[in-house]
Order: C-alpha cells, then structure tokens, then sequence
C-alpha cells in the first residue's frame, strides 16, 4: 500500500503510461511506477476522494476524481500546477491533441487547453 494507507482502503480505479513512467490510481494518491524495476519512485498527494481517470498531457499529468476537481500535475517535480472545479464528479478525461476533455456524473462535458 501507499503511504499512510491500509490494505483494506487500497484499489487501483486507474492507470496510464506517460513520460516513461506507469501512474496508478490508490485510493486519492498517485503512485508513479518504473515500468522495468515496478518499484515505486514516488507518490503523490493531494485528493481528498478517489481519482477516477488519469490521462497525459505533454509533460503532465491529468487527474480527476470523485472530489469534483480535475488536477494538473508536472510529472518531472511531482507538484500540482493548476485545480479546475467542476460540477460534479468526473469520471472520463480524454485528450485529442489539443483539448482535454471532461466528462462529469451531471452529463456535462467541459473542455480545456491542453497546452
């Protein structure tokens, strides 16, 4: 398990492959995984419910959950660069080359810059 975290309370909701690195969903936290050791280079924090969609954008790393928030993060210092609150819940985030887009528990979609 993560970090401060109990067997019971860790699942994997989600994974990706970006930057050379496989990022997985525990629970609220992000663990980032060499992909040829699969050990754990570090993990990162910041949610308060579960992640439910993880995607790569460039050099970051987009996460977004049940906390009704989608958070940008620089996968090459681990800290968070921009929160976008949205209306509900987010469970889909795609990405087109251009636009990041989000799907939301309300039947919203909303989209951002994905530069």
């Amino acid at each position: 398990p993560a970090p401060g975290m109990k067997s019971a309370e860790v699942f994997v909701s989600c994974m990706c492959y970006h930057g050379g690195s496989i990022w997985v969903a525990v629970g609220p936290c992000l663990l980032r995984l060499d992909p040829h050791t699969k050990k754990i280079i570090n993990y990162l924090e910041g949610r308060s419910k579960i992640i439910s969609c993880l995607i790569g954008v460039g050099k970051n790393l987009w996460s977004a959950g049940h906390d009704m928030k989608i958070k940008v993060w620089d996968m090459n210092s681990g800290s968070q660069t921009c929160q976008l609150e949205q209306t509900s819940q987010v469970f889909a985030l795609n990405y087109d080359g251009t636009v990041v887009w989000a799907a939301c528990l309300d039947k919203s979609i909303t989209w951002y810059d994905g530069k």
